[in-house]
């Protein structure tokens, strides 16, 4: 399972969350082709980047976090052979939620730095219903976290908004991947 986000800077520094796509029970190569039609009905151009959990990345000769050898393809060398390459995201959850918290603040003009769009209703149910994890109040505890993790991936992959003009817009889709089959 997993959720997908379409994000773009602006040219004032703000980040609009334009889509969140969740997956789950989705074989790689279904996920990867939906994620291009949405690209396409967004009219989006090719994401400048995608960031995934570092959970997809496992090499063949690395170990996973159960401390078992991994074998075969990688989640995210699936993606990649589908045409749809990813980077690892910062997996660092406290900064991770001091990051969104930021982008949630309001800028100069009163607004937040952070927009997302009224079709995020994954997102906006999911955050909605995050409390604080009562073991460590700077992180969240949430059992249904894909787009939390997706919010939390997007926020670590950029630098914090300052207020200056931003030259050249771009966009990136933040997911935290399938792991699953």
């Amino acid at each position: 399972a997993g959720c997908n986000g379409w994000f773009s800077v602006l040219s004032d520094g703000r980040i609009y969350l334009q889509r969140d796509y969740k997956f789950q029970q989705q074989v790689i190569d279904d996920v990867t082709v939906r994620l291009k039609q949405i690209d396409g009905e967004l009219n989006w151009p090719k994401p400048s980047y995608t960031v995934a959990s570092p959970d997809i990345f496992w090499t063949a000769s690395s170990y996973s976090r159960t401390n078992r050898k991994v074998h075969g393809e990688m989640i995210a060398q699936t993606f990649q052979r589908l045409g749809r390459p990813m980077v690892s995201a910062d997996d660092e959850r406290v900064n991770g939620w001091m990051r969104v918290q930021m982008l949630l603040r309001n800028a100069q003009d009163g607004d937040p730095w952070l927009i997302v769009h009224p079709d995020c209703r994954y997102l906006m149910r999911t955050l909605a219903a995050a409390t604080s994890d009562p073991h460590n109040p700077d992180d969240v505890k949430f059992a249904d976290d894909h787009g939390l993790a997706m919010l939390r991936y997007g926020a670590m992959s950029r630098p914090t908004p300052t207020g200056e003009t931003v030259i050249a817009p771009y966009a990136l889709t933040a997911g935290n991947g399938a792991k699953g089959g």
